[in-house]
């Protein structure tokens, strides 16, 4: 599934989801994950494979 997202109200994802932004420059994300239903996340950078 691919979505555009406008600047306002946010959105949740289910916690088996794999989700990917592309984002214009001086954008912001904001995360908040809670209650956590698994032990961790990771974030990668794709463009030079390191993970977090």
């Amino acid at each position: 599934m691919v979505r555009t997202k406008q600047p306002g109200p946010g959105y949740t994802l289910h916690h088996s989801m794999v989700h990917a932004a592309i984002a214009q420059p001086h954008t912001v994300s904001l995360i908040v994950r809670e209650p956590a239903v698994k032990d961790r996340f990771l974030v990668t950078n794709r463009t030079t494979g390191q993970v977090w």
